[in-house]
């Protein structure tokens, strides 16, 4: 069965880490369709790390320069392209709306699924984006939530019930394998320290200047307290305006001995080094779709404080710390309280770590994603 796999903006590893499941039938091949030239090259070196082990691994750039800039006549020449490239598939998986491309994919009968991972749904929603909305929704065989949260705002907004598959997380990656002094070490950090790490994109909804805040309370109950702070990408304007944000406040507290702001963007395989180095794990987000971070951190072992709300209780389930949205000092306590509570460290770590193995695999996410394929391929 030939898969159509579109892949998810700058989910890399749920875009990879799904599709390498997938092809684990060796019924099923795949075609990435990138949106972006680098996640095209990403793709790329995807498929050369598959080469050995799979054939059935294919990449195309959706937006090549080309059809960008072409012509009214030359554009409805592409469309046709697409349109036959699209008709080639047995399914659609589509998991990114908006892109030009997808109109000829609309006007095939191919069977199509929408994995939908926008939360700004949950927020307030014109009319004109509702419907447009629902009219998607018309063509596809199946929608996607990725949790109960998601599936409750499809419900409100749009009157539909969507499948609910949660997303998965790598465990040969995200585990407890990188022992904490290697990781310090790894990292430079002392091992008489106390981390606090965050990490996410530098963007409004993550809300970092909670954690600002709360940095200073936090410091002065636990002077060993080290924040870890991993920002990547985001919108230019929100970047620029919390990161001085930030350092003004780090001066004005005198702790820049207690941060440490990392803002380059690093490999995937890098990443664990920095859950496995913490002792606390802090998600100020007020908004996800899912909360990927949550579960990695949770499949190396981290505790985890997260804004009260329900994407973040989907994933946590009891197993985690929460505190309430925008409230610095509700979060300065909750982190002073698991910073100085091994015992409290240690029965969330263990629980935390089970519920990924059970709920958030990309071994369990594909086996739903097949069993979908399957029903579509056999009802078309």
């Amino acid at each position: 069965m030939k898969i159509f796999f579109q892949d998810v903006g700058d989910l890399e590893e749920y875009t990879f880490g799904l599709t390498h499941n997938i092809l684990s039938d060796s019924c099923f091949s795949i075609t990435i369709g990138a949106s972006t030239a680098r996640n095209f090259i990403g793709a790329l070196q995807f498929k050369s790390y598959l080469k050995k082990k799979n054939n059935r691994f294919h990449v195309k750039l959706m937006n090549p320069p080309l059809i960008t800039l072409a012509k009214k006549g030359t554009a409805k020449f592409f469309s046709s392209q697409y349109r036959r490239f699209f008709s080639s598939y047995d399914v659609l998986h589509i998991n990114e709306l908006g892109r030009a491309y997808l109109k000829a994919a609309f006007k095939t009968d191919v069977p199509k699924i929408l994995t939908y991972h926008d939360h700004m749904l949950a927020q307030e929603t014109d009319k004109q984006t509702l419907d447009t909305l629902n009219s998607t929704i018309s063509k596809m065989r199946f929608v996607v939530t990725p949790n109960q949260f998601m599936y409750n705002v499809f419900k409100e907004k749009l009157n539909y019930e969507p499948l609910i598959i949660p997303h998965g997380i790598n465990t040969n990656l995200f585990n407890d394998s990188i022992s904490r002094s290697v990781a310090r070490k790894h990292l430079g950090i002392s091992q008489s320290r106390k981390v606090i790490f965050w990490n996410a994109r530098l963007d409004q909804e993550k809300n970092l200047e909670t954690l600002i805040n709360a940095m200073p309370k936090v410091v002065q109950e636990v002077p060993e307290a080290l924040f870890l702070i991993h920002g990547r990408s985001g919108k230019s304007s929100y970047k620029k305006y919390v990161l001085q944000y930030a350092k003004r406040k780090i001066e004005d507290a005198q702790i820049s001995t207690n941060v440490i702001l990392s803002l380059r963007r690093l490999p995937h395989e890098q990443i664990p080094y920095f859950y496995r180095s913490a002792d606390v794990f802090v998600h100020t987000s007020y908004l996800e779709a899912f909360g990927l971070v949550l579960a990695e951190a949770m499949a190396c072992k981290v505790p985890v404080i997260a804004t009260r709300s329900m994407y973040s209780t989907d994933v946590l389930g009891n197993f985690g710390v929460f505190f309430n949205q925008g409230d610095s000092q509700d979060l300065a306590e909750k982190i002073t309280d698991l910073l100085t509570s091994e015992k409290k460290q240690n029965s969330l770590r263990e629980a935390a770590f089970k519920r990924v193995l059970s709920n958030f695999t990309f071994e369990k996410a594909a086996e739903k994603y097949l069993h979908l394929y399957d029903k579509m391929h056999v009802v078309s």
